[in-house]
């Protein structure tokens, strides 16, 4: 059966983040994007996905056995569950709720501010593309105050033990600010590290559609697309 055009545009659809599986609180922000065409599908564009991932379970290398993780609005991520199959005790936070089950994962379907969860419960905090968003209303929550990615961040470190990990990740670039996300330059990333010891500081850039690669930090005159990757201890 060959793929015709009609064809090709349903299956684009179907599986883009307005489609059936979106609808049904399904839809993955997968690295990898693959489009379909009349007569062949093709590999169009991986997203920063690509190198955050591989950036958090690096991290995540570092922990015991059982340890405690937190990933902070991971509802389209499979991030989450894959830590609870790699064993890790683990609590995934959104307003939305998140998808997947498993025996290790707790499911908090609320805003990180008002979830009265104690202090110093985590060994970990996977905040991967997530506070950038906060505040904005982008997910359809009201509108909050700006800076409630800082106050976003100094809750995380009241729910950290001392000595817990952090893996964080976030636009970066020239600062800017738009109806969905903040894009953070150097010194905005540094504001948010109140009560954390950076231990590692990567940028990566989107080469072309198929290709993200380190970079030097620096002065960005241009709008090319980069990530931050920053892994942090709670002091």
């Amino acid at each position: 059966m060959s793929l015709d055009d009609a064809t090709a545009e349903f299956l684009n659809f179907a599986t883009s983040h307005l489609g059936f599986a979106a609808q049904a609180g399904l839809w993955i922000n997968a690295p990898v994007r693959v489009e379909h065409h009349a007569g062949r599908a093709a590999f169009a564009e991986v997203s920063e996905r690509i190198v955050e991932i591989p950036y958090a379970f690096r991290a995540l290398a570092r922990l015991p056995p059982n340890a405690r993780v937190l990933d902070v609005g991971g509802v389209e991520s499979t991030l989450a569950l894959s830590a609870a199959s790699l064993g890790y005790k683990t609590t995934v936070v959104d307003r939305r709720p998140y998808p997947f089950r498993h025996p290790n994962l707790e499911i908090v379907a609320s805003t990180l501010e008002e979830w009265m969860a104690p202090p110093d419960t985590f060994d970990a905090v996977l905040e991967i593309s997530a506070v950038e968003h906060f505040g904005l209303g982008a997910y359809g929550e009201p509108a909050g105050a700006p800076d409630a990615d800082a106050v976003a961040m100094r809750r995380l470190r009241e729910l950290s033990r001392p000595g817990a990990l952090l893996v964080f990740t976030a636009p970066y670039g020239r600062r800017a600010i738009d109806p969905l996300q903040r894009t953070y330059d150097r010194e905005d990333v540094k504001r948010l590290f109140a009560g954390w010891s950076i231990d590692d500081w990567t940028v990566s850039e989107r080469i072309n559609l198929r290709t993200w690669a380190p970079c030097p930090d620096g002065e960005f005159t241009d709008d090319r697309r980069r990530v931050v990757l920053v892994t942090a201890t709670a002091v």
